[in-house]
């Protein structure tokens, strides 16, 4: 097999088991087609009798009828003919279309943590969109066109060598050009629309950020630079559009023109014959008509490459996603959570690192069940880490993290998640109602749960004072609430789980103290306490824990109770100190 071969069959790895579904419908469409296009070859030939009956008076009222029903029927059945063919090969173009979306957006959820650090949100929305519309083109309509320029062209060629071998032969020879015009096209057509299609999905993720960070530009009076950032991806988009146009455009003047040179040959050549007699007005008239047949498939080969080529390009980047394993897998045999889990968490002397950098450095430690911890440490001391690695969006480097005297990696992912509580410090709300919004667990719940945990939260008030109350529309990612409103609906989300393990990651920054307190004394009332890591650099939420981690370049650094930290004169007592001066600074 050759390079190129085993190239195309790799682009194509991911689809064919997908296109082999829907091979009967394509099957099926392409036959019709087939019948469609035989019954256009058949019309010429009838009007070249009735054009030299006329000729010659020799034409009867009965011949005449008899021509125009058959014209008539052969007319009726290929408008039927197209409305099946169109239905089957474009309408299975749009099944495979949706199947493939749905593979790719079940690999996005599939993929772990990593891949989505390292991948831009715009490409990811250009491949659901922009690319797989080329994809469908190149199955639907590429599809189309390849096969209606084998069929129609071999049909057609028999047809006109039927009438003249000599004058077939002379008007192919420009048609014969424009064939080798566009699959010479087709290589750099490839290369140029992927070209294309990275420019779009670079578009795509600036706009995406830039609507989503919208407050930010005008709070910091950015409109300007935010509209040359955008004219410049845009720019580069048109620049490369332009070369892809300027390839393809030189190709249709270019079959036009060849065209109309197998046009020419006809006159002159038929011409000549008609006039020694040995061809028809009929048969030139025919001939005409199928020189124009031809014209349409040489075409539609160009565009069929094109399409093809487009395809590729988009499939190629469709499977670099598609290929990719996520970094964490559930061990075959993984154990189910049958029993609830009793919360007891040992950190092994865990190590992890990215790209070469260490964000923790042989951590242990042990929190026992029901017991309420609490972690701060300076920026990048890799607190939120401990958290992934709980939850096994990481994996460690080294070391091991045990929950219940079990290597979490031997459990099943679904359960262990099912099991843990998250309130992460990026707080995310979907553009849906309160209850939606709150009710994001796959388990049954019951209004009064829900209810129950905004209480909790301390956000049941602020919902009651709203017009729908838990019906309200909260805006895409919450935009109608406030911070701490957003906080306290997140909160309640993960207090309506009941996990048997609680994490807020600098959770509470967004509400003030007394609501900070109530929200914690509600966490320690709850009736089958959970252990509770909470994650904060403000000491008012870590006072009352049990005890708290000092972390400091991925090492506990200190640990012990609130006031055992204080009489250390470490990291701790330097940000309580500081703190406190603060407090006492903004009551003045």
């Amino acid at each position: 097999m050759s390079t190129t071969e085993t190239k195309q069959k790799s682009i194509w790895r991911h689809l064919g088991p997908i296109i082999r579904k829907y091979w009967v419908r394509y099957l099926c469409g392409i036959l019709i087609l087939a019948a469609v296009d035989i019954s256009q070859t058949i019309i010429p030939g009838i009007t070249a009798t009735v054009i030299d009956d006329l000729s010659s008076f020799t034409a009867t009222a009965h011949t005449l009828l008899v021509a125009l029903l058959q014209i008539s029927a052969l007319v009726a059945g290929i408008t039927v003919g197209r409305y099946f063919w169109r239905f089957l090969i474009w309408g299975s173009a749009r099944y495979l279309e949706q199947e493939v979306r749905d593979n790719l957006f079940a690999k996005y959820l599939e993929l772990s943590a990593d891949f989505h650090d390292v991948h831009k949100t715009g490409d990811l929305m250009a491949l659901v969109t922009n690319d797989l519309e080329a994809v469908r083109q190149s199955l639907g309509d590429g599809l189309l066109m390849i096969s209606d320029f084998f069929i129609m062209t071999t049909f057609t060629l028999i047809a006109m060598l039927r009438f003249n071998r000599s004058l077939t032969l002379l008007a192919l020879i420009p048609l014969a050009l424009i064939a080798l015009i566009v699959t010479r096209a087709g290589p750099l057509v490839f290369k140029l629309f992927k070209r294309v299609q990275d420019a779009f999905s670079a578009l795509t993720d600036y706009v995406e950020e830039a609507m989503t960070g919208m407050r930010i530009i005008k709070v910091f009076t950015r409109e300007k630079d935010a509209a040359r950032g955008l004219r410049a991806k845009a720019m580069d988009l048109q620049r490369r559009d332009i070369r892809l146009i300027k390839v393809w455009g030189l190709a249709g003047p270019l079959i036009d023109f060849l065209g109309a040179i197998s046009v020419l040959v006809l006159l002159w050549y038929g011409g000549i014959l008609a006039t020694r007699g040995t061809f028809t007005i009929g048969g030139l008239v025919a001939f005409n008509t199928y020189i124009g047949m031809l014209a349409w498939p040489m075409t539609a080969l160009g565009q069929a490459i094109n399409l093809f080529q487009r395809g590729q390009a988009s499939a190629a980047r469709i499977n670099e996603i598609l290929d990719q394993s996520s970094t964490i897998q559930e061990l075959p045999g993984a154990a189910p959570i049958e029993r609830e889990l009793r919360g007891d968490i040992v950190f092994e002397h865990v190590t992890f690192e990215r790209e070469g950098h260490k964000i923790l450095d042989d951590v242990s430690f042990h929190i026992a069940s029901g017991e309420r911890i609490g972690v701060i440490g300076p920026i990048g001391s890799g607190k939120t880490t401990i958290v992934s690695l709980l939850t096994r969006a990481y994996d460690p480097s080294a070391g091991k993290v045990l929950v219940d005297g079990v290597d979490v990696r031997q459990y099943r992912l679904k359960d262990l998640r099912r099991a843990i509580g998250v309130v992460t410090q990026d707080v995310f709300l979907f553009s849906d109602s309160l209850e939606e919004n709150i009710n994001v667990t796959d388990l049954p719940v019951s209004e009064k749960e829900i209810g129950e945990a905004t209480k909790q939260s301390d956000i049941y008030n602020n919902i009651s004072e709203f017009k729908d109350e838990f019906g309200t529309i909260v805006g895409e990612r919450g935009v109608t609430l406030s911070g701490g409103e957003k906080q306290r609906v997140t909160i309640a989300r993960a207090f309506l789980k009941k996990p048997r393990i609680l994490v807020l990651d600098d959770a509470l920054s967004a509400v003030d103290a007394d609501t900070e307190k109530h929200i914690l004394d509600n966490i320690a009332g709850f009736k089958s306490r959970p252990t509770t890591i909470v994650i904060s650099n403000r000491i008012s939420a870590l006072r009352q824990m049990d005890r708290v981690l000092v972390l400091n370049a991925g090492r506990v650094a200190e640990e012990g109770t609130h006031g055992a930290l204080l009489r250390k004169h470490g990291w701790y007592w330097r940000v309580f100190r500081r703190q406190l001066v603060e407090h006492k600074v903004e009551k003045e």
